[in-house]
């Protein structure tokens, strides 16, 4: 039995390294001298900045040339989250959704989005500590 488990531990330990190596890129080890450059020169950029610094793109993740916008404030960013009629949020399974049969909530855009979130707060641990 120790064999096997050894075997599909070391097995677990190579693919999160794969995943890990993977999603290490060429971004700077305290990115906030950049967001700070960015908000101030170019707040709203056309462009994928995970890509820019060699890191896989959660919105282009198959690099089919995919437009991609960059929103570096806050009140860009709030603006965005609190209108989706004009900005859908589903592209972000497109990627990795497809991993997790799409059950991500952050990839989830129109009327199944509530009925998701009531399903997970029914599950949660603050509600099954107040039963």
């Amino acid at each position: 039995m120790t064999a096997k488990y050894d075997a599909m531990l070391d097995q677990m330990v190579k693919d999160y390294s794969l995943v890990t190596n993977g999603y290490a890129g060429a971004a700077p080890a305290n990115p906030y001298p950049m967001f700070e450059e960015r908000r101030a020169k170019c707040p709203v950029a056309h462009g994928d900045l995970l890509q820019e610094n060699s890191i896989p793109s959660m919105a282009d993740y198959m690099m089919t040339g995919r437009p991609v916008v960059t929103l570096y404030r806050y009140n860009d960013i709030h603006s965005v989250l609190m209108n989706p009629q004009d900005w859908l949020s589903h592209i972000v399974g497109d990627g990795f959704g497809a991993a997790v049969d799409n059950m991500l909530l952050t990839a989830m855009d129109g009327k199944s989005t509530p009925s998701i979130a009531r399903l997970c707060k029914s599950h949660s641990c603050a509600a099954r500590s107040a039963s």
